[in-house]
């Protein structure tokens, strides 16, 4: 959502010289007895995933997740600051049976919300960035922009 506003108001303020992209960051699993990390799981194209989330825009995070190639198996959407219980972990488990998916997926939002949950399956933790090209490019630019509104105030 923070990465979303951001990208929206740096259109606004017609800054359109650099290409911007969110990526996953590696992460490790929730609750995990080994240390897999995520992009390493996704490349394996046997994995397959049950992707869930309780954001305000779920289908960015699910888009986002495909256009990097993790196979997503089926999703799970919850509402926005859903507060996690076990039989909800429970739920997400037997549909990632049915549908085949090897490990759950989810945010690092949603993560802080399952820390003390417990899993059978793997719970791997995506956290997305914004990585913009062109350098300092950027940065000179937004520096400049708060300096002018320094100077307004």
């Amino acid at each position: 959502e923070t990465a979303e506003f951001f990208e929206r108001s740096l259109c606004a303020a017609n800054y359109k010289s650099h290409v911007k992209t969110r990526e996953i960051n590696e992460r490790i699993k929730i609750n995990g007895s080994k240390s897999e990390n995520l992009k390493s799981v996704a490349e394996n194209r046997k994995s397959k995933f049950l992707a869930f989330c309780g954001l305000g825009n779920p289908r960015g995070f699910f888009e986002q997740l495909r256009g990097e190639n993790f196979n997503l198996a089926a999703t799970e959407i919850f509402r926005d600051h859903y507060f996690y219980r076990q039989s909800d972990v429970e739920k997400l488990e037997e549909a990632a049976r049915k549908t085949g998916a090897d490990a759950l997926l989810t945010t690092a939002k949603d993560a802080v919300k399952l820390s003390d949950l417990r899993f059978k399956l793997p719970c791997f933790v995506a956290e997305s960035e914004i990585v913009f090209a062109g350098g300092n490019d950027f940065y000179d630019w937004l520096s400049a922009k708060l300096e002018d509104a320094r100077k307004r105030v």
